[in-house]
């Protein structure tokens, strides 16, 4: 997974992702498309990047996109809804910095198998992250994954070992196999669809 004189993934540390069954890495491009692929070529090596980031908290951001929802964006409001507003906007800006201040003090810890993690694209500087309603295109009966801008609840992924010669707990070896399960929904986890991929298609 990451290359380190140790051996041992770090929070922070670059990794790419290959789907040792048909030898296919996780990419995507980032900006002009969100749309996540597996690819058995390697085009741009930055599509596959990806760094390995602590878990970032979103309930400001949840409260402010709900009361958003709920006010027709905002318009409209009466004084103490414009105060109410004020303070989620502070909140969200003040979460943001939070998580920003913990990514700095987590860089460098050992990421250990059971870990929740998220997994931020180096090129376009989004999570990987699953939408929840909106159905994979190969196979229709699992959600799409795609690349988010500030991530949600549904970016947290925890890494698991594929063998039981590894435990959770355990600090993670460079190119160990692994699942990678969506903490928010236990018995789901990131994968490619069972057919040979060909280069540039969503899987």
């Amino acid at each position: 997974m990451a290359e380190r004189d140790d051996n041992f993934l770090r929070t922070g540390d670059l990794v790419t992702f290959k789907y040792v069954r048909f030898q296919a890495f996780l990419t995507g491009e980032g900006i002009l498309s969100e749309d996540v692929s597996v690819s058995p070529k390697i085009s741009s090596f930055e599509d596959h990047l990806f760094q390995v980031c602590a878990q970032r908290q979103y309930s400001a951001k949840l409260e402010y996109e709900d009361f958003l929802a709920k006010t027709d964006g905002g318009n409209n409001l009466d004084e103490a809804a414009k105060k109410h507003y004020s303070a989620l906007v502070r909140g969200k800006g003040n979460e943001i910095r939070m998580n920003e201040v913990y990514m700095k003090h987590k860089i460098g810890n050992n990421a250990l198998f059971g870990d929740t993690v998220q997994l931020l694209h180096i090129k376009s500087r989004k999570y990987l992250t699953v939408k929840p309603g909106a159905v994979a295109r190969d196979e229709r009966e699992n959600m799409t994954v795609y690349l988010s801008s500030e991530g949600d609840q549904y970016s947290w992924i925890q890494l698991l070992p594929r063998y039981k010669i590894d435990r959770e707990g355990d600090r993670i070896l460079s190119n160990s196999e692994a699942y990678l399960r969506i903490a928010e929904r236990p018995n789901e986890y990131i994968h490619a669809a069972d057919k040979t991929p060909k280069f540039g298609y969503e899987k």
